[in-house]
């Protein structure tokens, strides 16, 4: 009984613009530990706590937004070799890891950059809402 196998869609596709997509959360992991570091340290973070909280909300805001255009650029570079776009590539916008994972098993490729993404995001939760909670005690 013979094996068979699937065509090779993703050979000539690039993974630039999904690894970037899964390496976004980084900076926010980057900016919780400033904020660990200055406030546990005991240095004046307290004094500039309106200005972090903000800041974490921007920061959040942009890594949503350029989450969306990263997935939107992959999009259109799959649409150039032929990959047809499903129902997943649009549920990708609303659920970032669902479009990786997705778009990992649709060109046969490795789920490496889905994982990433998912760890760093679990990393960032875990980092950024104690973060918010210091900062709203510092100012409360």
């Amino acid at each position: 009984m013979a094996l068979i196998q699937r065509p090779e869609c993703g050979a000539g596709v690039s993974d630039r613009w999904v690894w970037i997509t899964a390496c976004l959360p980084a900076p926010s992991i980057i900016f919780s530990l400033f904020i660990f570091i200055g406030f546990f340290t005991g240095s004046n973070i307290v004094l500039y706590s309106e200005l972090v909280v903000v800041s974490i909300s921007v920061l959040l805001c942009l890594v949503t937004c350029l989450s969306v255009i990263f997935i939107i650029l992959d999009m259109l570079e799959l649409k150039k070799i032929g990959v047809k776009p499903d129902v997943w590539m649009w549920l990708g916008l609303l659920i970032p890891p669902f479009y990786l994972f997705c778009r990992a098993g649709k060109t046969n490729r490795k789920y490496g950059y889905a994982i990433t993404w998912c760890v760093l995001q679990t990393l960032q939760c875990v980092l950024i809402i104690p973060a918010w909670w210091l900062m709203a005690q510092a100012l409360g």
